[in-house]
């Protein structure tokens, strides 16, 4: 699913749709939640826009994901980088929502105090 919107443009997070990890957390004890990104991830294979609503009906209605690269060679492979960020504590009055705002914060934060670490990067936006 994450490769399926590829952009030149901009990054999609994906999770913005997704809390199943935070009722996980919540359910296992209130673990806090570490953020991270991953740069280099969705500029490493370009994806085709061929039949491209087919493919989002698939994974939307069928979880399936089924990416179609232009290329089988990745184009920065060696450009992967991982950024880590503080764990994010539950707090008394934390529900899942909070949580997940909380979360996607957190990642908005470690993808632009980064980004210009990365050439590739500095002119891409979140969304």
């Amino acid at each position: 699913e994450q490769l399926i919107p590829y952009s030149p443009t901009h990054d999609t997070i994906v999770c913005k749709s997704r809390r199943g990890f935070i009722y996980l957390a919540r359910d296992a004890g209130k673990i806090p939640i570490i953020p991270c990104y991953c740069f280099g991830e969705q500029i490493a294979y370009e994806t085709s826009n061929f039949m491209l609503p087919f493919r989002q009906w698939l994974q939307h209605n069928l979880g399936m994901g089924l990416p179609l690269p232009k290329s089988w060679r990745p184009k920065h492979l060696k450009d992967f980088a991982l950024v880590v960020g503080k764990p994010i504590e539950w707090e008394e009055e934390d529900t899942v929502a909070t949580m997940h705002a909380k979360y996607i914060s957190a990642i908005h934060d470690l993808f632009y105090d980064n980004k210009s670490k990365y050439p590739e990067y500095e002119k891409r936006e979140l969304v």
